[in-house]
């Protein structure tokens, strides 16, 4: 996701899970690292303003909806 991300300030990086406990865990490996990467300035904008948290527990087939319309949309990765 840092990868993606520090690339531009607009760039979108994009974890999609349902699991709260994966997704807490990403979150802070991604503040672990962005304290050594040296374009964490970026990094860090880009993953604050496109940042989409949903509190409650998606279902996996609304996950799967969201990752065919990111696929469809000419995503890079």
């Amino acid at each position: 996701m840092l990868a993606q991300a520090e690339h531009d300030v607009d760039a979108c990086a994009i974890l999609l899970t349902t699991s709260k406990r994966l997704a807490k865990a990403v979150a802070a490996q991604i503040e672990k690292q962005l304290e050594a990467l040296p374009t964490a300035a970026i990094a860090r904008k880009a993953i604050t303003r496109n940042r989409r948290d949903r509190p409650d527990r998606a279902p996996l087939d609304e996950a799967i909806d969201i990752s065919n319309r990111f696929r469809t949309g000419a995503s890079e990765h």
